[in-house]
């Protein structure tokens, strides 16, 4: 822990949100606090949600396949624009429209299933893919310009 005394505060507020009060909280935590390894699996757990007993890989083929048929299903939403509505240069705003949509209730249902606020996780899942996708637009146009490569419009 690079600063245990921030870490111990963040622990007694953590306790106290549960419904300690501050004394009870602070006892808690001093005593866990004593014992390095219970005080870190507890803060992996209170603070970031992780249990390191069920965090570890129960099968990395099935996780890759997992992971790579999400790739695939998240991959068609905007397409289906497309397959659509034609000419193509009309299906843009409606591709956009989808995958917002379905930002959306990726992190409702994230929400749901971590018992937080399933329309504010919604907006953070739309911000955070909205920021990637005009992370990743920016440097496809900007990346060639500053290496002078002419790209076809």
């Amino acid at each position: 822990m690079n600063n245990p005394a921030e870490e111990l505060a963040e622990l007694i507020e953590i306790y106290q949100r549960e419904g300690m009060s501050y004394d009870e909280a602070l006892e808690l935590a001093t005593r866990i606090s004593k014992d390095q390894d219970l005080w870190l699996k507890t803060m992996a757990v209170k603070e970031l949600g992780l249990d390191p007993e069920v965090a570890e890989l129960q099968s990395p083929i099935k996780d890759s396949l997992v992971m790579g048929l999400s790739f695939i299903i998240g991959a068609i939403v905007p397409v289906l624009a497309y397959f659509v509505i034609t000419p193509a240069d009309s299906a843009i705003l409606p591709a956009v429209g989808l995958s917002l949509l379905a930002l959306f209730g990726l992190g409702a249902g994230k929400g749901r299933m971590v018992r937080k606020s399933m329309v504010r996780s919604g907006i953070e899942i739309v911000v955070i893919g909205t920021g990637a996708a005009l992370l990743g637009y920016l440097l496809g146009v900007g990346v060639p310009q500053l290496l002078g490569i002419e790209v076809p419009q």
